[in-house]
């Protein structure tokens, strides 16, 4: 690694996939919206850790009249290290089991989503070179980014087609019409809603003549895996961890944390609050992560950046939906091509 790689960079909101390799600056970038800690239980804990240290401390150096049987407890309670070890070991075991399974669950979110990504791009190209007619070529183009950002919407909980309707007085974008809004609108499920519009154009361009049995296949197709990425996103959202898993592992470090003072306080006496507070940091903060990515599609800084993605898919569409003619290998306009049509997909 090199010098430079240790230099400080601007403050934004987030880490990009560079800033991640550098050390210095992901370190002293880490904050509450980085790395959520749970306030009250961590509180807690280590008020718990502070009353136990003050308690033995005082033992120590006060006489008083029942000092000797206050010593026995202690020492009973005091663990060796080979106990210490053990319940570590094992704690950290059914941890990294939990943060695996959530991880999972957001890179296979990530994964949907890029196949949402690569299907679109697919269906708008076929529709540009294959429907030769503007007007439903528009439609198909139109619905399909009216179907990302209502499937974004839906697995936010988000009613509506905001996004879609901000696009209405902005010159260049790809929007639908407002009866089309208000009809997806009413629909029970706005993204099935609009993968149907896109059969219903597909099957119009087939039966048009203006698409063969071939094309209309392999459209076909990545309309069904646009539906197959949907489902599985939608499995992801409502398919929570198993609460009992949850509660075993939380009660497991609960248990664990309040034993932890009585592990710490003969070998560490005061500074044992500071070992306490930051073990408690990091159990409860690697938890609470895992809580976090757990459902990768909310506002969360750790979720899945689908308003991004979605404005990358609609920049994708318009620069399809502006394609004009190729050029040969001399570098002239293709005869071929001269009349390559353009989707109208303003009002």
């Amino acid at each position: 690694m090199t010098c430079c790689a240790w230099r400080m960079r601007p403050r934004r909101d987030g880490l990009n996939r560079n800033e991640c390799l550098d050390w210095l600056h992901s370190t002293c970038t880490m904050n509450w919206q980085l790395a959520p800690i749970p306030v009250l239980p961590t509180l807690a804990m280590v008020s718990w850790c502070i009353l136990v240290t003050i308690l033995v401390q005082m033992a120590e150096t006060t006489e008083w009249e029942h000092q000797d049987n206050f010593h026995r407890i202690l020492s009973f309670m005091i663990m060796d290290t080979g106990t210490t070890t053990f319940l570590a070991l094992s704690l950290i075991l059914v941890l990294t089991m939990r943060v695996n399974q959530c991880y999972s669950r957001w890179w296979e979110g990530r994964q949907l989503w890029g196949s949402i990504v690569n299907r679109t791009r697919d269906l708008a190209g076929q529709a540009r070179l294959w429907v030769t007619d503007c007007e439903l070529q528009a439609c198909i183009l139109r619905n399909i980014v009216a179907f990302v950002y209502a499937t974004k919407n839906k697995l936010r909980d988000e009613p509506g087609m905001q996004e879609m309707r901000a696009e209405k007085h902005v010159p260049g974008q790809v929007r639908l019409f407002d009866a089309e809004i208000q009809e997806a609108e009413d629909s029970e499920h706005m993204p099935m809603h609009i993968l149907c519009v896109l059969r219903c154009c597909l099957s119009q361009a087939h039966a048009r003549k203006l698409i063969n049995d071939l094309q209309l296949l392999a459209m076909d197709r990545n309309v069904t895996s646009l539906t197959d990425s949907l489902g599985g996103c939608e499995r992801i959202k409502k398919t929570p961890f198993p609460l009992s898993y949850v509660s075993h592992l939380r009660t497991f470090i609960i248990l664990y944390l309040l034993l932890l003072p009585f592990m710490l306080v003969d070998k560490y006496r005061w500074m044992t609050i500071l070992v306490d507070l930051l073990v408690c940091l990091a159990l409860m903060g690697v938890e609470h992560m895992s809580a976090e990515i757990e459902q990768p599609f909310g506002h969360d800084f750790n979720d899945l950046k689908l308003d991004a993605i979605c404005a990358t898919i609609q920049t994708n569409i318009r620069q399809i939906s502006s394609f004009r003619q190729p050029l040969t290998v001399d570098g002239s306009v293709s005869n071929s091509s001269r009349t390559f049509p353009s989707p109208a997909l303003e009002v």
